[in-house]
């Protein structure tokens, strides 16, 4: 899905009134600042089930919001939340983003091409999470269910700590590595240059062709027995699958 697009740093189409662009580092830091744009995006991809105990304690039921619900309301629980919001997504779509109200639904509604605001509804919403998610090689958490107080208390640790480990990899030290690795041609002037997607494909593209040529050389030293190694699994390469 939109791989060449990804892969070229092409604008994506959300729908036929708005295009999602894609940066590069170096745009994104001199308009919004990675730090903002990073924070917008994760909030976008929560899930209305990782605030199940806290809507929970506060009298309310996690399904009676969707992620959409769950957005704005990452939004509004930060200082000045709404400009930076407004300001990164007015930055990525290129366009105009406004707070409006459909019937008593608080919503986001942007300038389209044709010169008029149009609502970004829940179909468009759940297309551009699909989006940035794909662009941020983000995985969707599991829902796990408390039977007990102990297992409450686990869960809540682990979505905490799924959340902080979001973020945990600073992109600049992601970048640093590409730059130092054995045969890459990027440096630190031409790297800034490409899109959090090159850059986080490429980090993972070279974790793995590490990881590959370590298992050869413990192979060839004799410490791995090579029969025993899933070769198919740590190859880099996909294979081309036939489809009859």
């Amino acid at each position: 899905m939109f791989e060449r697009e990804f892969m070229k740093g092409s604008p994506i189409t959300i729908n036929e009134h708005l295009t999602l662009y894609q940066h590069t580092l170096d745009e994104i830091e001199d308009s919004v600042g990675f730090m903002n744009y990073q924070m917008v995006v994760h909030s976008s991809l929560r899930f209305n089930y990782e605030f199940e105990f806290e809507m929970e304690d506060a009298g309310l039921k996690f399904n009676d919001f969707d992620n959409y619900d769950i957005f704005l309301m990452m939004m509004d629980s930060l200082d000045d939340g709404e400009r930076i919001f407004i300001d990164v997504l007015n930055f990525m779509f290129n366009t105009t983003f406004k707070l409006a109200y459909n019937g008593k639904r608080k919503m986001f509604s942007y300038l389209s091409n044709c010169g008029a605001y149009v609502m970004l509804d829940e179909e468009a919403f759940v297309e551009l999470r699909n989006i940035l998610a794909i662009m941020f090689f983000y995985s969707r958490p599991k829902r796990r269910i408390a039977k007990d107080k102990n297992a409450r208390m686990l869960i809540q640790r682990d979505i905490k700590r799924r959340q902080k480990d979001a973020c945990k990899y600073s992109i600049y030290s992601i970048m640093s590595s590409i730059v130092w690795s054995p045969n890459s041609s990027e440096t630190y002037e031409t790297i800034w240059y490409k899109t959090p997607y090159q850059i986080y494909e490429g980090f993972k593209t070279i974790e793995k062709i590490n990881n590959f040529n370590y298992v050869l050389l413990g192979v060839h030293n004799g410490n791995i027995d090579s029969k025993k190694v899933e070769w198919n699994k740590i190859n880099w390469i996909k294979e081309v699958q036939n489809v009859n």
